[in-house]
Parts: C-alpha cells; structure tokens; sequence
C-alpha cells in the first residue's frame, strides 16, 4: 500500500511539474533563466542578436527579437504531442523586414531534423550587415521545402530548391569594389543512395550547374565554380578556356 502510494505521489509531482512548466510564461522564464546567465546574454550580444517582447507560454509564444537592426516577429509551438514517440517538434513562424520563414525543426535522441516549406528574403536588408565586408545585396531569395537531417552531429540528408531573383551585387576585389547585374538562378540540393549529398546552381540561361557542391558521407565537403560564373561577373579569364571548365575548387573535411 506504501509503494503504491509513494507511485502515485510521484506521478501526480510529475504532471503537476509539467503542468506548470507548459503554462509557464516564457517572458518569466527568459528573465529567470536565460537573462540570469551572463555568458548567454554576453554571446547573444557578441552576434548582435537582442530579444524583447516575449508572450505566450515556453510552448507555445512569440518573440521580438533584433538581428543588427533587422526586426523579427518569432512565433512558436512545441507539439508535445509527440513526446510519447520521443522526438520534440518546435513549429517556427519568422515575419521580419526581410523576409518570412516556415520551419519545423523535430528533436530526436541523437538526431536534428529541419524543415523549410517556405522563406522569402529581401537580400537587401543584409546589405548593412554586410558593410565591413564591403558586400552589397539585391534581390529575392526563395527557399521551398528544404529538409535536412543531421545524427550524431553529422549531417546525413539534404534536399530542397533555392531560386534567387536576380539583380545588382558588390563585392571587393582587391583594392576595388565590382558592381555586377547577375541573372536570376536556381539551385537543387539532393541526397544520393549512396548517401552523398549534391547541390547544383544554374544560371537561367545557362544549361548546366555553375556551382557544384557535395558532401560525402564521410563529411569531405567538395565545392566547385565554373568559368562561366566569372563571365556572368564580367572578371576576366583566359580565353583558351571553356565556359564548362573549373575555375576555382576548395575541398576540406567538415566533419
């Protein structure tokens, strides 16, 4: 009678426990915990990320918070209804002045798993961010469903498209700054059955992929760029050369 009585203390402790924790405020929770630690508030200020505004619950809420002077609007909603399957998916909605993003990440024992079904930005609005690096930005960037997996802190699949509108970019090129008008161009990122993962990006008038990226699943990360990107750039380049041959390839161990 004891043993049964001490169990069901203990599972009325725990749903009180968790009760209390779902219908926490999480405005409370940030101050009482997060902005208590001086090394998180330290590392969120090093990037130039400030948040204010919170409502709602820790699983259910939403956010202000300020990336160097760009504002977001953070919606959130943890389905705890998937906890019996021990996995922790957080649904993320990001309205912001540049741009919007659809995700769900799910949180596994040992494995991440991302979910993109949609993001627009204005690349523009990095441009001030981008200052330092003497970089300008232009145009739309368009995500559709991304996905990618990662176990064990290694990135196991990805898939997912990327267009970009087009427009005019600066960038330094030795003591100079280059102001180019690029087409449009889009991207497709896929996962191989021998579990390589590839990424290809192709200018609209062009009939094969510019960039090729892939990461082995090993975690060798192998990337190239083509001639004909540095002659939508207008960067001068030998002429005996084709427009197919590589121009630039860096490969490094990533994991």
């Amino acid at each position: 009678m004891l043993k049964k009585t001490i169990l069901y203390l203990l599972v009325f402790l725990l749903a009180f426990s968790v009760f209390v924790l779902a219908k926490a405020p999480a405005r409370v929770i940030w101050e009482g915990v997060v902005e208590a630690d001086p090394s998180v508030t330290n590392s969120l200020r090093s990037v130039g990320v400030s948040v204010k505004g919170i409502e709602g619950t820790i699983w259910d809420g939403r956010a202000l918070v300020q990336y160097k002077g760009i504002a977001s609007i953070v919606d959130w909603n943890v389905k705890l209804s998937e906890l019996y399957a021990l996995s922790l998916p957080v649904k993320l909605d990001i309205d912001s002045q540049a741009g919007e993003l659809e995700a769900v990440i799910t949180v596994g024992m040992s494995d991440i798993a991302v979910t993109v079904s949609r993001g627009d930005l204005d690349l523009s609005m990095l441009s001030p961010a981008l200052r330092a690096q003497r970089v300008t930005l232009d145009g739309q960037l368009l995500l559709k469903d991304i996905q990618l997996l990662a176990e064990d802190n290694m990135l196991r699949s990805a898939a997912g498209m990327i267009s970009w509108s087009g427009g005019d970019i600066a960038y330094p090129a030795q003591r100079a700054i280059h102001q180019r008008s690029f087409p449009p161009f889009r991207g497709v990122i896929e996962t191989s059955e021998t579990g390589e993962i590839k990424a290809g990006v192709r200018d609209s008038g062009g009939s094969f992929d510019v960039i090729e990226a892939t990461v082995s699943p090993e975690g060798e990360a192998l990337v190239k760029v083509k001639r004909r990107l540095l002659d939508l750039a207008d960067e001068h380049w030998p002429q005996n050369s084709k427009e197919e041959d590589v121009v630039f390839k860096v490969k490094k161990k990533i994991y």
